[in-house]
């Protein structure tokens, strides 16, 4: 029998309505649930494990970039460095760098990545400009070059970052870089280095034992004035001491050097069997770079000078004999004698006023004697190879390219000096030995100085008073 509606009173659902307000209800729960759940899930709700940059969320942060990369989630790190370094995040533009340079966490780009690191080096990032400077250096994903390697690590030294100081000493150390004053350059960034990082100590210390005391102090003097940011002649200041070579001409004591020995110094002294000499310009040119210089006193016991070889010329293959004072105070104090031959009778692009010879020479020895067998003087050591410069070009380090001023320069500029050159026929061989022998005594380490301790010369050899980067 039907049941009769009570007026006012709703009729009470059956059973199967009340099942489905019942699972109503527990799915809304259950949905309950699992959002407390998730939230409780580290990163779920934007904390720094988050898995990527989530459209609407708030942006995302470098911490949170690290946090990704630490987890090994790399293609999340990538994706979140990306949107950092796109609002010129100096940071995550070094690491959207790095990671495309290696290829971590996305695909291998070598351009992208120079693109994106140089983006960071050029807001002054130090980290960028040392990774640009390893990219040149070694030529990882870039081409080598030395010269742009030392640009981009001198801008992150001059901020004081340990690591660009590091690579810089280490590239002056080990490449035979910065010519003239090379090892002190690379014991100066050492110093600094040290100075900012304990851990460059060992470098340090290994370059120091190969400088004079003379030397070490005064590098020590320049570090202690350096400050960050303070891009200053520091490396140049160093050298306001120089050595080179120069040889006796004629019995009137004149001595033969090169130019860019002497030039824009005040004070000169020679040094030559073991006795000391003032020295007076005569006569300097530049273009030719010649100069000739005059004991104090004129007349020498030099037995007259070497002699200008009055033979029909040297040829491609003929023995030679360099005689000079290399790297003095750094390598023995007194004169060294290396051999080689003549190849080539052009200098660099074909410049006919100069022969190119393998007996090695080191910074001391330019204007030194080059030697025939005979031991009579076939051209003044003027140069050698930038190796710096040829290793940008080539991609690898020259060795014993090295050129002499030849006779047809050297003559012209003796006589319009006044200096009285003997000459003599190259008939004889002789044995290196005995050239050396003849010739050591008349072959005079210069000292140029501005330093007014230097004014006069002092009687007696001193090491500590050299700075081993002449000519």
């Amino acid at each position: 029998m039907a049941s009769i509606p009570t007026p006012g009173v709703a009729p009470a659902p059956s059973r199967p309505r009340r099942r489905i307000w019942t699972a109503l209800a527990l799915s809304a729960s259950l949905v309950c649930l699992a959002a407390w759940s998730f939230a409780q899930v580290p990163g779920a709700s934007g904390t720094a494990d988050a898995t990527g940059p989530t459209p609407g969320a708030p942006p995302a942060t470098l911490d949170q970039a690290d946090a990704l990369a630490r987890r090994g989630d790399h293609k999340a790190a990538f994706e979140t460095y990306l949107a950092l370094a796109k609002d010129n995040s100096a940071q995550a533009e070094l690491k959207v760098g790095l990671m495309l340079d290696e290829g971590l966490g996305t695909a291998k780009d070598c351009a992208g990545a120079g693109e994106w690191l140089k983006k960071a080096a050029d807001q002054g990032l130090a980290q960028a400009q040392n990774a640009l400077g390893d990219r040149s250096r070694f030529g990882r994903c870039a081409v080598k070059s030395y010269k742009e390697a030392l640009r981009w690590y001198l801008k992150a030294a001059y901020q004081n970052y340990p690591i660009a100081m590091r690579n810089l000493a280490s590239m002056f150390d080990s490449y035979s870089l910065g010519g003239r004053g090379g090892k002190i350059v690379a014991y100066f960034w050492a110093v600094l280095a040290a100075k900012a990082d304990p851990a460059a100590a060992d470098l340090r210390d290994r370059i120091m034992a190969n400088l004079s005391p003379f030397q070490i102090e005064q590098v020590q003097a320049k570090a202690s004035e350096w400050a960050p940011g303070k891009e200053f002649d520091a490396i140049e200041d160093l050298q306001q001491k120089k050595t080179g070579t120069g040889f006796v001409i004629g019995a009137k004591g004149y001595v033969l050097t090169n130019a860019h020995v002497v030039k824009g110094f005040k004070f000169l002294k020679g040094e030559m069997g073991g006795k000391q000499y003032g020295l007076t310009q005569v006569k300097i040119d530049d273009e030719a770079d010649l100069a000739l210089l005059k004991m104090d006193g004129g007349a020498t016991d030099a037995q007259g000078g070497l002699r200008l070889s009055a033979g029909p010329g040297p040829k491609p293959g003929d023995p030679v004999v360099a005689i000079g004072f290399p790297l003095r105070g750094l390598l023995a104090n007194e004169p060294a004698v290396t051999t080689g031959a003549v190849s080539a009778l052009a200098g660099i692009k074909n410049d006919k006023r100069f022969l190119q010879f393998t007996a090695p020479v080191q910074p001391g020895n330019s204007g030194g004697p080059l030697l025939d067998q005979s031991g009579n003087v076939i051209g003044v050591v003027s140069l050698k190879l930038n190796a710096l410069a040829i290793a940008d070009v080539t991609g690898d380090i020259p060795q014993n390219v090295n050129f002499a001023l030849t006779l047809e320069q050297i003559r012209p500029f003796l006589e319009s000096g006044g200096a009285d050159a003997q000459s003599a026929p190259s008939a004889a061989q002789l044995l290196t030995s005995v050239i050396f022998e003849r010739s050591v005594n008349k072959v005079m380490c210069i000292t140029a100085s501005n330093e007014e301790r230097d004014q006069k010369a002092k009687s007696g050899p001193s090491p500590q008073d050299v700075m081993p980067d002449g000519g």
